[in-house]
């Protein structure tokens, strides 16, 4: 029994310390600083924003860095900020690393439990939905947004989302 227990302290210590370092380390903000402050669409082209895109995505090693077309193109589409929809797939599923596989649900939409084809398909899909169900009823910022998306949790969510959209400048 002690041998069984020594077994489970090696292998869950470090786990326990890594995500200690990574829930303290996250970047802090204060949840009413920029409540009311909507997106403002970024006005670059297109291959800039490509350009920068993927040198985000590459440096988090993302399997999404071949789709940024398809990011900027929806994000043009339903009128967003093109680092919305990257920054949630980083805060949801680190950058589409980790996301249950074969749903290429990297957004954790519909609580990750939406099956996809695509990549591709998802970032339309929630693109479209975060247009209709967000966007288009005045939530028009990340805390506003995050209210929804997750209730449980907005204000840490919504830094991590702030976080990552402004890795992407």
């Amino acid at each position: 029994m002690k041998h069984n227990i020594n077994i489970v302290t090696s292998i869950f210590a470090p786990i326990l310390l890594i995500l200690t370092f990574v829930v303290t380390s996250a970047p802090k903000v204060n949840a009413s600083e920029d409540v009311d402050i909507p997106f403002q669409k970024i006005e670059h082209k297109n291959v800039e924003r490509s350009d920068i895109l993927k040198k985000f995505f590459n440096k988090y090693n993302s399997p999404l860095a071949n789709h940024v077309e398809v990011f900027i193109k929806v994000a043009d589409k339903y009128d967003m900020d093109y680092r919305l929809l990257p920054a949630i797939s980083c805060v949801e599923s680190t950058c589409g690393k980790f996301y249950i596989k074969n749903t290429y649900n990297t957004f954790g939409w519909g609580s990750g439990l939406i099956d996809y084809d695509s990549f591709e398909e998802s970032i339309e899909s929630v693109g479209e939905g975060l247009h209709k169900g967000y966007l288009s009823k005045g939530l028009t910022s990340v805390d506003k947004i995050a209210r929804v998306y997750n209730p449980p949790n907005s204000a840490n969510w919504a830094s991590k989302v702030k976080y990552f959209m402004s890795q992407i400048n």
